[in-house]
């Protein structure tokens, strides 16, 4: 699908269930760190801190038996681009999110 944005800016994202803790792909991020791991029934949720201080949410399944990470190991996160999608840039990065200081 295409994106029309009303300036050169464009916001790439990717859901967390199409990200991966892996290098292999084209499409990765290098020098990542855990910060937190939580067993949520059939998988395990990670939260991942990118080098330039974004924190990601990554789901791996407990049935690949792939990684037992700890907070504080460092990890490449990787996925498929057409998993990949643009949204306008100009537009508020954080509209429609639930943020912690709103009360």
């Amino acid at each position: 699908s295409r994106v029309s944005s009303s300036s050169d800016a464009l916001l790439l994202g990717v859901r967390p269930e199409k990200l991966r803790l892996d290098d292999n792909g084209v499409n990765s991020i290098k020098e990542c760190v855990v910060t937190d791991r939580s067993f949520v029934g059939t998988s395990t949720q990670y939260l991942v801190r990118t080098p330039w201080d974004l924190e990601l949410v990554v789901f791996e399944q407990n049935d690949e038996g792939l990684h037992d990470l700890r907070v504080g190991d460092k990890v490449s996160l990787e996925w498929d681009s057409q998993h990949t999608f643009g949204l306008d840039g100009a537009q508020d990065v954080n509209a429609g999110a639930d943020l912690d200081d709103e009360e």
